[in-house]
């Protein structure tokens, strides 16, 4: 059975002779058993190998001497073994010693097992998790603020530093010259005085270095050569990589780095090397636009400085890096106000889509080589003043370019047109107002020129004259005949005033008479009615699609649908002349109303809305093109829901309303639905007033743990509502709701100081290194008095800030950065912690974020949930984690469940962990307990 294992059994006396080996050494070294039984140790194992073997001997003797020997103890060695062909193989030793009766050391038993493939699967993670861990370090030096050649210098000394990079400890970057044609030496690390001055300026195809400039791909040698252009007495030996730095179709330098001589050239070296320099390029060329940038500045400035018209500055990244004065006059802000704001904090958002898309339509053109991009563009942009209103400029800007004609910033100048506007509005109002009058109105209008020709003419018009539009344009006055039939004209008119022109159904001043009929009839009889109000689900996506044209086809089709598919009970026979009056009606737009009568019950009126809205849902042919359609319907009933027109109306309109914003495709009764709906909210919002002043809400709080040792960090406080009827209620239920009641600020204050308070306890009940998180609402982050409030509670409980932190989403902050850098600022001065929740899924600006007096990013849950299974989320949280330390930041993963999620984090170095996994949040009676164990 021995001989059959994959592993190898060896059996050795106290000399480590070998009196047993298992057939499998063949597979593991290619000598069959006896062969391997005939060496000797010496020839089986390397001498470092040897030496771990002989260290384990020797102490196992010394214990055995003193008598403190484990018999049952197993050693596990790592040692490389010679095999046949002369090759090493690297083991794993699972090693025992054989004892006799009086528990003497007399043999070695040992099952051994080839580890070659582990170890280097090992080693390439390692190299991986290493190299990723350098390109996040160089990411953070390329967001540092400082010259060009401080940041190359740092550059080149993190290579230069990583001992998993068989390279010399010296080396030097080069940058090209304007005109493409010479390197010039920027900055080096160990390189002679001698060397320096011959390498200062370095010619494209000269030496290594020159040539990989001009080749455009990295250059290897492994000494020195007649490669070498550049030499001097007493060189001594070695070799190069010469990795260009590229941009596009420009080369912006190289890096050279000394290997030793003989260095075997190694393609994960070569990668890792083209990384850092496409990283190195990134950040040069942005610096080399923002020198181009001020430099174009500089030559703006004077002038600029003495116009009425604003003048500004622009970099690629849209930051604004120069303004003239006077926009103090068009903006109300002063010259260093507008530095620290970004462009699209000036605009209203639809200016500032317009602007942006401007700026990507031209670079698109530039991306592609065109030759016609414009100039200049010329753009109406609303902008946002300092007091809250808004002015409209006229703005020219062109792109700052450098001398390869690269954009690297944008100019422009602006001037005030909201005079301009102001009558460009009225003019245009007042034009829609005339307009809208005569194509509306309910008589007949014609414009007609000095000469009595006629020039326009409306519906109205043509209906009452019997001639078509374009029968009457160009027409005189004199020679239009009109109808003598004046019986036949008042019944155009009546239909005119009364039935919709596109669908020929009663239209909304008809339909009002019909209702009002209907009142009167059902308070004689003492009968109910329905208002059913029907809305076409997305209408305006098939007009803008398919055009307005196809759009009233539809609406026609609707109309003939709606009436073929009533009963008859649905009609009414009330007008003038008691003839049977279709009392489907359009309300306008996309909107029908069915008026229905005879009903017994409510359910009547749902059992008709249920037969149109699988009716109305059934496709619609469209000159050959088929539509599908859904409906959304709101009922009102009288006299329950209205006892008048408008209100039975605005109720069922209402319902409709409120049919839609559920999902659409349905129907809904507007005192069981809409009203219940408000009653439950208004009842809940009551007794959250209640729960205040009744103490019903409490605190939990959910430990959060070292994620390398478990020990508990501190807590997060999570709030809950005792209800005296429902129970227990999660802050999902209630939180958003005391959000829009404004219940949020009290509720906040509330969590604050009992947070304090809390701590306070557990500190004089011995537990002093205790740290809890609150979370801040976007509401209560916009309060005034927000610092005053966290001040007073630390001062009325004296604890200290640091045993305090903060919570706010990125989307709290992004609201408003710049007074959040403040608020944040001035509680990170007073000692207390400040983490961005649910980090990733807002829309955080990496400028804003360098710039926050964080301490931590909270890596959502939404990520950790499918983290062993997800490739994305993965990436998400490697990179998170990345960026947070590169950024002197820590990090937290809340939503931890599983070991997988939790050695998957451990693996990449989360700070702290948060979740089921450890604990659910729990009253503050059960924390005492948690911090006495001090670890989960």
């Amino acid at each position: 059975m021995l001989n059959n294992m994959a592993d190898v059994i060896t059996v050795m006396d106290m000399n480590l002779r070998f009196t047993f080996v298992s057939s499998s050494i063949m597979r593991m070294r290619g000598y069959t058993a006896e062969e391997a039984m005939a060496q000797t140790i010496e020839q089986v194992m390397t001498p470092e190998s040897l030496q771990i073997v002989a260290r384990v001997l020797e102490e196992e003797m010394k214990l055995e001497a003193s008598g403190t020997a484990d018999p049952g103890r197993m050693r596990i060695l790592e040692v490389e073994q010679y095999r046949k062909d002369g090759s090493t193989v690297l083991m794993e030793n699972h090693l025992s010693f054989l004892r006799d009766e009086t528990q003497k050391a007399v043999g070695i038993i040992s099952l051994t097992r080839d580890i070659t493939e582990r170890k280097r699967t090992e080693e390439k993670l390692e190299l991986n998790f290493e190299i990723q861990a350098a390109m996040n370090i160089l990411l953070g030096f390329s967001l540092e603020v400082k010259p060009v050649k401080e940041f190359l210098h740092s550059a080149l000394d993190l290579v230069l530093s990583l001992k998993w990079l068989a390279i010399e400890s010296k080396g030097a970057i080069f940058l090209t010259n304007k005109a493409g044609e010479t390197l010039h030496l920027q900055v080096q690390r160990g390189l002679s005085k001698e060397l320096c001055a011959m390498c200062k300026t370095v010619p494209y195809g000269y030496c290594l270095c020159g040539r990989a400039a001009e080749a455009r791909d990295v250059q290897f040698v492994d000494h020195v050569d007649e490669h070498h252009d550049i030499n001097y007495e007493g060189m001594p030996p070695h070799g190069h990589y010469c990795v260009p730095i590229l941009s596009g179709d420009s080369v912006l330098g190289v890096i050279v780095l000394y290997v030793k001589e003989g260095h075997i050239r190694s393609q994960w070296e070569e990668d890792f090397l083209k990384a850092v320099a496409n990283s190195l390029a990134g950040t040069i060329r942005r610096r080399q636009a923002e020198e181009a940038l001020k430099e174009s500045e500089n030559k703006y400035r004077l002038l600029a400085d003495n116009l009425e018209d604003v003048i500004f500055v622009l970099d690629m990244n849209l930051r604004i890096t120069y303004v003239s004065p006077s926009v103090k006059i068009l903006m109300g802000y002063e010259q260093e106000d507008l530095l620290t704001l970004l462009a699209s904090e000036m605009m209203t958002p639809t200016s500032w889509d317009l602007a942006t898309k401007n700026i990507s339509e031209i670079m698109e053109l530039e991306k592609a080589g065109k030759r016609e991009i414009p100039q200049s563009q010329i753009l109406q942009l609303e902008m946002r003043r300092k007091d809250g209103g808004t002015v409209w400029t006229e703005v020219k800007a062109s792109f700052v370019r450098d001398e390869n004609q690269r954009p690297v910033g944008i100019i422009g100048v602006g001037r005030d047109i909201s005079e301009r506007k102001r009558a460009d509005k009225e003019l245009r109002e007042s034009e829609e107002r005339f307009k809208r009058i005569f194509d509306e109105g309910p008589f007949g209008m014609g414009l007609e020129s000095p000469d009595r020709t006629i020039i326009a003419v409306n519906k109205v018009l043509c209906e009452l004259l019997g001639y078509t539009e374009q029968e009457l344009i160009g027409k005189n006055i004199a020679d239009i005949t009109y109808e003598e039939d004046r019986e036949k004209a008042a019944e155009k008119i009546h239909l005119l005033a009364y039935y919709d022109s596109l669908t020929e159904l009663p239209n909304r001043t008809f339909h009002k008479e019909l209702i009002k009929r209907s009142i009167e009839h059902a308070q004689r009889h003492k009968e109910i009615f329905a208002i059913i109000y029907i809305g076409l689900d997305n209408f305006q996506r098939i007009n803008d699609t398919l055009g307005h044209s196809t759009g009233d086809i539809l609406l026609k089709a609707v109309a003939d649908r709606l009436t073929k598919s009533l009963r008859q009970s649905d009609y009414i026979t009330r007008s003038d002349k008691h003839e049977t009056v279709n009392v489907v009606s359009r309300m306008g737009g996309d909107e029908f109303i069915v008026l229905a009568h005879d009903l017994n019950q409510a359910e009547d009126a749902a059992k008709t809305s249920h037969r149109l809205l699988a009716e109305m849902s059934a496709p619609y042919d469209l000159n050959g093109r088929e539509v599908f359609l859904t409906v959304s319907i709101g009922i009102s009933l009288y006299p329950d829901d209205g006892t008048d027109v408008e209100d039975l109306l605005k109720n069922a309109e209402k319902a409709m309303r409120h049919t839609k914003s559920e999902g659409k495709n349905n129907f809904h009764f507007y005192s069981s639905s809409m009203h219940t709906s408000v009653l439950a909210v208004l009842t809940m919002e009551s007794d959250l007033h209640k729960a205040l002043e009744r103490n019903e809400l409490v605190l939990y709080y959910q430990p959060k743990v070292d994620a390398a040792t478990r020990m508990v960090k501190g807590m997060e406080a999570l709030i809950r509502w005792k209800h005296p009827d429902k129970g227990l209620i999660p802050p999902m239920q209630f939180i958003p709701l005391a959000e829009t009641s404004g219940l949020i600020i009290p509720i906040g204050e509330f969590v604050i100081r009992t947070v304090c308070r809390q701590i306070k306890t557990w500190q004089e009940a011995g537990y002093k290194q205790i740290k809890i998180s609150v979370n801040v609402s976007g509401r209560q982050f916009d309060q005034q008095n927000l610092i005053e409030i966290v001040r007073d509670a630390l001062r009325d409980t004296m604890i200290s800030p640091q045993c305090l932190e903060m919570e706010v989403t990125e989307g709290t902050i992004m609201r408003n950065p710049e007074k959040a850098i403040r608020i944040l600022t001035e509680m990170k001065t007073m000692g207390i912690g400040i983490l961005i929740d649910d980090f990733g899924t807002g829309y955080s600006s990496l400028s804003y974020l360098k710039r926050l007096p964080l301490d931590f990013l909270k890596i959502d849950q939404s990520f950790v949930k499918s983290l062993v299974s997800d490739s994305k989320d993965q990436a998400i949280v490697r990179a998170t984690i990345a960026m947070a330390h590169s950024l002197n930041l820590k990090t937290i993963a809340e939503g931890v469940e599983t070991e997988e999620q939790l050695s998957f984090l451990q693996a990449h170095e989360c700070d702290e962990i948060q979740g089921y996994l450890f604990s659910r949040p729990v009253p503050a009676e059960d924390i005492p307990a948690i911090l006495a164990k001090g670890y989960l």
